[in-house]
This record gives structure tokens, C-alpha cells and sequence, in this order.
């Protein structure tokens, strides 16, 4: 008969196989960096201003109801506007877009018949394309936030 383990056992276990250790720890940190960049404001930006001014207009029109929703999809960190607060969207969009794309580009739906190795390869592509989709979307965010001086730090 198995012996059944409780939560505690199982994450003492969890340390004790050094290649789960590796990635535990690694996941931790990861954590922990994204945490502590969600608390770093932008600078050049008066974050209470910024705050007060989507908290205000939420109510009013579909574009910030569209912005709570990203915002929601960001972990909260769009309001505060921190150096994550686009989180995994340039991620989501990038994905999107190669899905999309090996339904109409012949060369990447060749690619996604190979099976695992095709679908990794595509994921490989998507993964690249989040770094010039994040530049964009942060370009993006910038310009519309520099447009409204009230949002300027003093």
C-alpha cells in the first residue's frame, strides 16, 4: 500500500531531487524580480496624477473599460504604470499574431505539420517577435502618456 504524503512532505521532496530544486528556485526568483519590478514607478511620470486621472475617466468612456481590461490582464500594474506594466501582453500578442499567420503564410503552416519539433520551432518565432512587440507597444504607451502634461512629474 502507498504511502499518501501531505503538502509539506511533498515540498520537502520537492528540494531533495536537485533538477526540481533548480527550476523551483529559478521560478522563485523570476517571481521575485517581476514583484519588485511591479513596485518601480516610471520616471518622468507622476504616477498619483496618472492614477487619479484613469480612476476618474473609467466610468465614462468604452476606450478606459478597455484599458481596465488590460489592465487587469497586467496584474494591476498599468494604473500604477511601473516598468512591468505591460506584463505578458507583447507575449499574448505575439502568439496571436503566429497562430494567425501559419493559417495564411504557406512556409509556417509547412512548419507547424512537423509536429512537435515544427510547433517548437513556432513557438521559438513567436517568443522572438515579443521582444520588437514590447519596444512597440512601450513606444506606444510612452507617446500617449507624454501627450497629457497634467501627467508630467514635477
Amino acid at each position: 500500500m502507498d504511502k499518501v504524503h501531505g503538502p509539506s512532505e511533498m515540498f520537502a521532496n520537492l528540494f531533495k531531487i536537485p533538477e526540481l530544486r533548480k527550476k523551483a528556485l529559478f521560478t522563485l526568483l523570476i517571481l521575485a524580480v517581476y514583484r519588485f519590478g511591479s513596485n518601480i514607478p516610471v520616471p518622468g511620470i507622476d504616477t498619483v496624477a496618472f492614477t487619479q486621472i484613469f480612476r476618474e475617466q473609467q466610468q465614462g468612456s468604452w476606450v478606459y473599460g478597455f484599458l481596465g481590461v488590460y489592465n487587469a490582464l497586467s496584474a494591476g500594474n498599468l494604473f500604477d504604470f511601473t516598468i512591468f506594466s505591460l506584463g505578458i501582453m507583447p507575449y499574448i500578442s505575439a502568439e496571436i499574431i503566429f497562430q494567425l499567420l501559419t493559417k495564411v503564410v504557406p512556409q509556417l503552416e509547412e512548419i507547424q505539420k512537423e509536429g512537435q519539433s515544427g510547433q517548437r520551432r513556432i513557438r521559438m518565432y513567436s517568443r522572438i517577435a515579443t521582444i520588437p512587440i514590447c519596444i512597440l507597444q512601450a513606444i506606444f504607451t510612452i507617446n500617449l502618456l507624454t501627450s497629457k502634461p497634467e501627467l508630467a512629474a514635477t
